[in-house]
């Protein structure tokens, strides 16, 4: 295991009803106020909205469902969304697994994001002009990816085993620096301490 410091928690979670919802919220004095909405055709499951210069009002929502038939499947959409403009339809959308996670990469000056899916795939994509492409993927393990978290060219991702991963993603190979299980369940949320690359943080939580 590499020299890491964890700060690690765990709770129970009341269940709660999913909604298929995207809200954008101004919040002003303590005054929380409903612009717009929009109704994905999927859970929607995880939103980012981008970092990165004359993007910043764009925001990508990820979709997560579970169908039911013959044969139980995730399947899952990635999404492109502007704020500014009058409604919040998508600009442009790809099918893909389930999403469980996205983050965008602060330390570039384009808009590359990251999705962790159910199928243990880990993806990057690229926000260009109206349209979100695809860049590289590398299945981590048969598990779900559940959560990720960038500091410069390296991710970590937390899964459902209670594992966590460190990747390299300064080039498209996408390689595995180190692997590791501090969690006997699933590890919902990564994160890296935003001053110290050598500080994460992970919560497990026992359904």
């Amino acid at each position: 295991m590499p020299e890491y410091l964890f700060v690690n928690a765990s709770w129970r979670l009341k269940e709660v009803q999913e909604h298929k919802l995207i809200l954008f919220f101004l919040i002003v004095l303590n005054r929380c106020e409903t612009l717009k909405t929009y109704q994905t055709p999927l859970t929607a499951d995880c939103v980012e909205f981008c970092p990165i210069g004359e993007y910043t009002d764009f925001f990508v929502c990820g979709n997560y469902q579970l169908e039911n038939g013959e044969k139980s499947e995730r399947i899952g959409k990635l999404s492109l969304h502007n704020v500014s403009m009058a409604s919040l339809d998508p600009i442009c959308s790809v099918d893909s697994d389930a999403i469980l996670d996205i983050k965008f990469m602060k330390s570039l000056e384009k808009p590359i994001l990251a999705s962790v899916e159910s199928s243990g795939y880990f993806r990057l994509w690229a926000v260009s002009g109206l349209e979100i492409k695809y860049i590289a993927s590398k299945q981590l393990c048969y598990d779900i990816l559940l959560s990720c978290d960038f500091y410069d060219m390296q991710s970590a991702v937390s899964t459902s085993s209670g594992a966590l991963v460190l990747l390299d993603v300064s080039t498209e190979s996408l390689a595995v620096k180190s692997s590791w299980t501090p969690h006997d369940h699933e590890a919902w949320i990564v994160a890296f301490d935003r001053k110290d690359r050598n500080i994460l943080y992970s919560v497990m939580m026992k359904l």
